[in-house]
């Protein structure tokens, strides 16, 4: 069921659907954050000024169409990542691993496109991914999961992190509000670019310079572990999602170096940068072909 606050913007863009799209100064930024699992995130969102309501001093949109649905893009946040958390032992995922093994079992809407996406990215991704050798079996008919009897408790939290993201932008996007950008630590999601801006302006490395993401681009930024098993790498990825991305990401830090420069020549659906020490101390950089025309450095 569509919220007041969805309706109510919907029928503003029918009303002004006739009418010029407002000049750029006719828009104000509303911002807001969030900490979620020790990390912070923040939601952007641009309005045409007549919409929104006002601002109290901390920036917080607190009247108006922008504050409720700011409000309700933080709950499809939480939605999405609480359904994948396997730690809370009264968690659906928990639930799920403890009654779905070897027979297939009812889970919620959430949980299922959650599982789905993860085995989507599973393909994109190097490595094994999240599930192994030992993938559930969905049932989009009945909305059952069944995992084999030997399966491996699944890690679904990267994923999440990023799907949660892609829900915050289709949400507005759906009400009408595309001009918004959703970020958590490493990783940024992008919708429409607010007008007269050539991107979204993000800054994936501490003491390096921002760069320009595109419109409804998502990129991922890992420092992986020196301590590691492998050399200590930096990565970026860019992807249509940032499920995809984080997926991506996270992937390429456990790979072994030698495989992540064969999978970058051989790639697909993803674009992506991959920087580790070579054999004399050197920086080597790989990059997929696409990589470095979708966004760019700004000083």
């Amino acid at each position: 069921m569509r919220s007041l606050a969805t309706g109510l913007l919907m029928g503003v863009v029918l009303l002004s659907g006739c009418t010029t799209a407002p000049p750029p100064d006719a828009f104000r930024e509303h911002r807001d954050r969030m900490e979620y699992d020790g990390g912070v995130h923040v939601l952007t969102l641009w309005m045409p000024s007549w919409e929104t309501g006002r601002d109290v001093p901390s920036g917080r949109a607190s009247s108006g169409l922008a504050a409720q649905l700011l409000d309700e893009a933080w709950a499809r946040f939480l939605a999405v990542r609480l359904c994948a958390d396997a730690a809370k032992p009264d968690g659906e995922l928990t639930r799920l691993l403890e009654t779905a093994r070897g027979r297939a079992m009812p889970v919620s809407d959430d949980l299922f496109a959650l599982l789905k996406r993860t085995m989507e990215t599973d393909l994109m991704a190097p490595g094994n991914g999240v599930f192994g050798t030992k993938r559930p079996r969905l049932f989009p008919a009945s909305g059952t999961v069944m995992f084999p009897e030997d399966a491996r408790a699944p890690d679904l939290r990267v994923v999440a992190a990023g799907q949660a993201l892609d829900e915050m932008v289709g949400l507005l996007e759906r009400a009408g509000s595309p001009h918004v950008l959703a970020e958590g630590p490493g990783l940024w999601r992008a919708g429409s670019v607010p007008p007269g801006k050539p991107g979204w302006l993000v800054r994936p490395f501490a003491g390096q310079a921002p760069v320009l993401l595109p419109a409804h681009r998502a990129l991922a930024v890992r420092e992986c572990d020196p301590g590691g098993e492998f050399p200590p790498t930096r990565c970026w990825v860019v992807a249509a999602s940032a499920a995809e991305a984080n997926a991506v990401a996270a992937a390429l830090c456990k790979t072994e170096p030698g495989m992540v420069r064969g999978w970058i020549r051989t790639r697909t659906g993803v674009e992506a940068r991959f920087e580790i020490p070579g054999e004399t101390g050197a920086l080597e950089i790989h990059e997929t072909p696409g990589f470095s025309a979708l966004f760019w450095s700004h000083e």
